[in-house]
């Protein structure tokens, strides 16, 4: 009797034991894989991701810096006119939107890490090639393929970085990536410094390409990412990417993060579209982004201007490392800023000051070290935004759509980098310093505006913000289903 009642009492428990992973929901696994990613902590594999984040900023920031000095080059080389050096940076962020668009789907779709070797192999052939453009027309179609796929190197490597390191380190490593930014712009001014007069802007952009095969050697040591896995349903392959990582850090993997503790099915929107509460958070976000795109116009034919306004034979070259220095001092800034204040806040009060400063570079007249300044300092509350920026849309963004969200908010990014080289080559065709000036203040006052539509602030709840999290509004697709 008591065999039977004990193995009747054992039935009961396994049945208890098979019920149980199907009552976990998504959002408890989630939150488990914090728990796992806490515990694991910052090392070696964290430190690997972060390096080949850095590592694909570089190259991105790379080609994006040398720019503005490469208009001058062209200028000189092939005569052409401020409209056909306007396309140049808007071929390159219309490739930057259609990458954006193909690699967030992509990524949301079958990972983050799959599509890293493949885009990190284009974008070193395709920035190889452009060396060998033989007009502008040309050169800028080289740069549209190659920021299609830089642009989506970027996007994956980020979230990467994002969704493997701990909650409490997240804003403050993504800030510390940036810094690749500062450097890269400041070594691409100093090469196209020393090397444009005597090897040529050719060999310049054919040095940044094969500085990029390093690369590859540290996307061989990645894993995909485990929260996209559980956001699949796959709860034994985001076991073995949490084991991959304790290995990694010479660690044990936690005990409590298995299968059998994970949700098994994903549940999803029938039509597979971003859904209303979602777009309450995304468009303000891209709304802002777009101004802010626009109004970095005026960095494009800042040191072309000021050539002009100042005189000077390396006047374009000084201003382009008076912007790359400035970098340094906003990523140091962020690293503060971004423990310190509320997104929102750090958005809306660098875009109003970086409004004023602009209009103030207008009136200040031809004082060269007050002009510098002017521009110094402008530039560094530029980067604080954008930098809060990155981290925002990376915060806000549930797993879901993480990518896609990501993507969808840089097509406004690259939307207004298309419009922006325009709006600035007509102004420093057209009108004085003052007026140029007054034109992009008001871009930049409109974005701090827009500033004011954000809502949901992950300041607060110092994780990233899952579905559960976003305000609840009437959805566009209120059908959920398991596949």
């Amino acid at each position: 009797m008591s065999t039977y009642f004990a193995q009747e009492e054992h039935e009961a428990d396994e049945k208890l034991i098979d019920k149980r992973p199907q009552d976990i929901s998504q959002f408890q696994s989630y939150h488990l894989l914090d728990e796992a990613i806490e515990e694991l902590g910052v090392g070696r594999y964290q430190r690997i991701v972060f390096w080949l984040s850095i590592a694909t900023l570089f190259l991105n920031t790379s080609e994006l810096s040398l720019t503005p000095l490469l208009f001058v080059e062209f200028t000189t080389e092939w005569h052409v006119s401020a409209t056909k050096l306007a396309l140049v940076g808007s071929l390159a962020h219309l490739g930057n939107l259609a990458g954006g668009i193909f690699f967030g789907w992509f990524s949301d779709t079958y990972g983050r890490v799959r599509g890293i070797m493949p885009t990190l192999f284009a974008s070193i052939v395709i920035g190889f090639a452009s060396s060998f453009a033989h007009d502008v027309i040309c050169f800028s179609l080289f740069r549209m393929f190659l920021a299609f796929f830089i642009q989506g190197l970027h996007i994956m490597t980020n979230i990467l970085l994002v969704e493997s390191v701990p909650t409490s380190s997240q804003a403050s490593m993504v800030v510390q990536s940036s810094v690749a930014v500062s450097i890269s712009h400041a070594m691409m001014v100093l090469l196209a410094w020393l090397l444009f007069p005597t090897m040529g802007w050719r060999f310049v952009l054919q040095m940044v390409a094969v500085f990029s095969i390093p690369v590859f050697f540290l996307a061989m040591h990645v894993t995909e990412s485990p929260r996209y896995y559980i956001m699949k349903g796959d709860g034994a392959h985001a076991e073995e990417c949490i084991r991959f990582i304790a290995k990694k850090n010479g660690k044990k993997s936690p005990a409590y993060f298995c299968s059998e503790n994970l949700v098994r099915t994903r549940q999803e929107s029938r039509c597979r579209c971003f859904r209303s509460k979602d777009l309450l958070t995304l468009l303000p976000i891209g709304l802002v982004w777009m101004t802010l795109s626009i109004g970095s116009g005026l960095l494009g034919f800042l040191p072309m201007e000021l050539k002009r306004f100042l005189g000077g034979t390396e006047t374009a070259y000084i201003v382009a490392l008076v912007l790359a220095l400035s970098n340094f001092i906003a990523t140091g800034l962020n690293l503060y800023c971004i423990r310190s204040f509320r997104r929102i806040t750090m958005i809306q009060s660098t875009l109003l000051i970086s409004a004023g400063l602009v209009l103030l570079l207008g009136v200040i007249g031809r004082h060269t070290v007050a002009i510098f300044v002017v521009v110094f300092v402008m530039h560094m509350f530029c980067g604080l935004t954008s930098g809060t920026l990155y981290v925002y849309i990376s915060e806000v963004s549930p797993t879901r759509i993480r990518a896609s969200s990501t993507a969808f908010v840089l097509c406004f990014s690259k939307l207004g980098g298309i419009i922006g080289p325009f709006i600035a080559a007509v102004g420093y065709s057209n009108l004085s310093v003052f007026w140029f000036c007054f034109t992009f203040s008001m871009i930049y006052l409109a974005a701090a505006i827009f500033g004011c539509l954000l809502t949901v602030d992950p300041f607060v709840s110092k994780t990233l913000v899952e579905d559960d999290d976003l305000p609840q509004v009437l959805p566009l697709c209120t059908e959920e289903y398991d596949i």
